[in-house]
């Protein structure tokens, strides 16, 4: 289909691209294609490596849910960089918070937040669970929208998915995310999916 209808732009979730890595790809014709985008979970560094390796192209990775649409993202004109979700979307006011909403530097794990009025947010953004009020509560509080998933941002201002806050190892006193640990274990040359 690339060939036949001269597709520019392939945007696919990680798993279709952990699928295709694995395969030839030389079989297919990727000539046209002049985007590769993925989201809807983290991508492995690793995938992003090989799939741009047999392919030449280089995947643009972003993050978003379906309460807000897209909020990082890596633009047209950003430098791919393996493993980074991008920078915040212009005028979202995105945030990386400690457990007391507290903003934390470069390099250290916090959650992805929304800096925005609850009663006139962000146009992106949900206005609440139809008919959840304790829902919307949970995640509508200290001021801010928190989407409940873990990054830390690099000193250029790229977020790096770590997991979502529910789902964390704590390991001698460190919080890992399991996208970390898969990241790790992708680049075993005998792993086939993770």
């Amino acid at each position: 289909m690339f060939e036949k209808y001269s597709i520019t732009t392939f945007c696919a979730p990680p798993t279709m691209y952990r699928m295709l890595i694995k395969e030839d790809v030389s079989k297919y014709d990727f000539t046209s294609v002049r985007h590769a985008t993925t989201a809807g979970e983290a991508l492995n560094p690793e995938v992003f490596v090989q799939f741009e390796r047999s392919t030449g192209l280089r995947i643009a990775e972003g993050f978003g849910q379906t309460e807000t649409t897209l909020t990082l993202a890596n633009l047209l004109g950003d430098d791919l960089e393996p493993g980074a979700m991008g920078r915040p979307v212009p005028d979202y006011g995105v945030d990386l918070v400690d457990a007391d909403c507290n903003s934390v530097p470069p390099g250290e794990n916090g959650e992805i937040v929304i800096r925005t009025d609850r009663d006139n947010p962000h146009p992106g953004i949900f206005l609440g669970y139809y008919k959840d009020k304790e829902r919307t509560d949970e995640v509508w509080r200290g001021g801010v929208y928190h989407t409940g998933d873990l990054a830390w941002k690099d000193e250029s201002g790229r977020y790096h998915y770590v997991g979502r806050a529910d789902d964390v190892i704590k390991s001698s006193g460190y919080r890992i995310g399991p996208a970390e640990i898969e990241n790790v274990i992708m680049e075993l040359p005998y792993v086939l999916e993770c």
